[in-house]
């Protein structure tokens, strides 16, 4: 198999936060549908699914192939690169290789690993009550603006606005963003909702904000939230997260 593609950044800030949450993973690769990735952590609460699509790549020489690696030192290579170069993948012998092509040619490889395959809950069965779509650098502030406070996040909306709000044992905060404000794009709410969640776990894909200009919410009342992020024709971000039990 050999791959390759100038969205060296956006696989940057896609597995440096997927590698918060998983240590090890499968990565697929598929003539017609280009990259895909689906895992949840260890302890259940969490599942990721990320699609890098066929236009997002210069070249994609393989049929159907599945590559088992660490993901940190998957995230740690990347980091190499910058945005001007050129990201080439392809297997040699039992090594994955990554190169950065630019000026000079840099070759990184990691070894494949035998992996068994996990069952992971079928993220597709939910059912959500509210959705929000919201500017993603806009929501990445309201993470690390509620990090500081506390380690869980409330999450409200009746339809007219939306609300977050984060308890600490010494400092509140609360962000309400009224139906019509910039930052907030659109806003459906079949019922009231509300629920909390682990802003550790949230905070972690923090990174995906830079690829994709929005972010879809969904959630109800004491249920998992889905975060979405799209970019137009390359790529497709969904994670989501079990609540936290209410008080």
């Amino acid at each position: 198999m050999r791959v390759s593609t100038y969205e060296t950044t956006t696989l940057k800030d896609i597995f440096s936060s997927i590698a918060k949450l998983v240590e090890e993973g499968i990565l697929r690769f598929e003539k017609d549908k280009g990259l895909y990735f689906t895992a949840a952590d260890k302890a259940m609460i969490s599942v990721i699914r990320f699609h890098m699509l066929p236009l997002a790549f210069e070249e994609f020489e393989v049929e159907k192939e599945s590559i088992a690696l660490n993901l940190d030192e998957l995230q740690t290579i990347l980091k190499r690169g910058t945005k001007k170069d050129k990201t080439v993948m392809y297997t040699e012998g039992n090594k994955f290789v990554i190169q950065f092509e630019n000026s000079a040619k840099r070759k990184f490889s990691l070894p494949i690993l035998s992996l068994t395959e996990e069952e992971i809950p079928n993220i597709d069965t939910l059912t959500f009550k509210a959705k929000a779509e919201l500017q993603s650098e806009g929501f990445r502030k309201i993470l690390d603006d509620a990090k500081q406070i506390a380690d869980e996040i409330s999450i409200y909306s009746d339809g007219n606005k939306l609300k977050f709000t984060a308890i600490g044992e010494l400092s509140n905060l609360e962000i309400e963003i009224e139906k019509g404000q910039d930052i907030l794009f659109d806003l459906q709410v079949q019922e009231e909702s509300k629920a909390n969640y682990p802003i550790d776990y949230l905070a972690s894909v923090s990174k995906v904000a830079k690829v994709a200009d929005t972010v879809i919410l969904e959630w109800a009342t004491d249920y998992p939230i889905k975060l979405t992020f799209k970019e137009s024709d390359k790529l497709i971000f969904e994670f989501i997260v079990a609540p936290r039990a209410s008080e």
